[in-house]
């Protein structure tokens, strides 16, 4: 009796070590492929978004019309208008559409204005100007906001709407 106790406590070591093998191996099946899951999947997918603002690269501009390489010389140069008065509005927290609350944008819009009166009006109506840039902003998607392309009709549109206000 003694040896069956023996041999049955022998018997039971090898199957404890084969279900951690086991575990072990479903543990590195599945991080493989989930890492070529991703590799396959996932890579091609960020990589044309990370790839589509360089293709959208402006042409350098020359300066050929003035029969100068680059610059120097003299002539008729416009003196720069005066700035203005810039007005930030800051920390406006944006949810694109079609994120569910899951996504959010921090963004910062400024404004330049003429004169230190029409800065004043928008001091005091910054509230109404916020809500009117949030609401543009919200309409637009992640892919909509990150599109270098789209920057100037999203530009026009946030014009539109302090336009209103």
């Amino acid at each position: 009796m003694s040896e069956e106790g023996a041999q049955e406590g022998e018997q039971e070591a090898p199957p404890k070590k084969k279900s951690k093998l086991l575990l072990v191996f479903g543990l590195l099946l599945g991080l493989g492929g989930g890492g070529a899951a991703g590799a396959l999947y996932l890579a091609p997918m960020i990589g044309e978004r990370l790839a589509t603002p360089e293709t959208t690269e402006a042409e350098p501009e020359t300066h050929e019309e003035e029969g100068e390489a680059g610059g120097g010389g003299g002539g008729d140069h416009e003196e720069a208008p005066d700035p203005g008065v810039v007005h930030l509005v800051d920390n406006l927290v944006v949810n694109p559409a079609g994120s569910n609350g899951c996504r959010f944008l921090l963004a910062n819009v400024a404004f330049e204005t003429r004169d230190a009166s029409l800065d004043d009006q928008i001091t005091a109506r910054e509230f109404e100007l916020r809500d009117g840039l949030l609401r543009v902003l919200g309409l637009k998607t992640v892919a909509e906001l990150t599109d270098y392309a789209q920057r100037e009709s999203i530009v026009a549109e946030l014009a539109a709407a302090i336009e209103d206000v």
